[in-house]
């Protein structure tokens, strides 16, 4: 008498859990995406940072030399609804130093204030679903 593996069953359920449990992903997170302009032109490079006002993850993206940007928590694209503190950062090209083989990072293009949490003043609200949200950056911010 031949017994079969309870293992070819257990894979067979496996797999077969596996699809059910994919298959209720539709549901995905709202998205964000959006330009950053500094004195009413494209961002051309940094990064943007969207840090909860309460509890949850955060959020960032890289910006664009359009600067356009769509915000990813870790490998995944969007984040969780609610309220945002958004920090904003870019550099020039990066320098190096005569006779150092690691390039220190170029001058901040972006003003200090829009770098911090504690001094950025710029905020999001992310709703279900698809969001633009643009933000429009000075030089002369204080």
């Amino acid at each position: 008498m031949k017994r079969r593996h309870s293992c070819h069953w257990n894979w067979r359920a496996a797999v077969g859990l596996a699809v059910a449990l994919l298959a209720g992903c539709g549901d995905s997170q709202p998205t964000l995406t959006g330009v950053v302009t500094l004195d009413g032109a494209p961002l051309a490079n940094g990064n943007i940072s969207f840090l909860p006002a309460g509890e949850g993850a955060g959020a960032s993206a890289s910006i664009g030399p359009d600067g356009a940007y769509d915000v990813r928590t870790g490998s995944v694209r969007g984040l969780a609804p609610g309220e945002y503190v958004v920090t904003v950062s870019a550099n020039g090209p990066p320098i190096t130093k005569p006779g150092s083989d690691l390039p220190l990072p170029g001058k901040l293009l972006t003003p200090k204030k829009y770098s911090t949490i504690r001094t950025s003043d710029l905020r999001a609200t992310v709703q279900p679903g698809e969001n633009t949200l643009n933000f429009e950056l000075t030089s002369n911010a204080k």
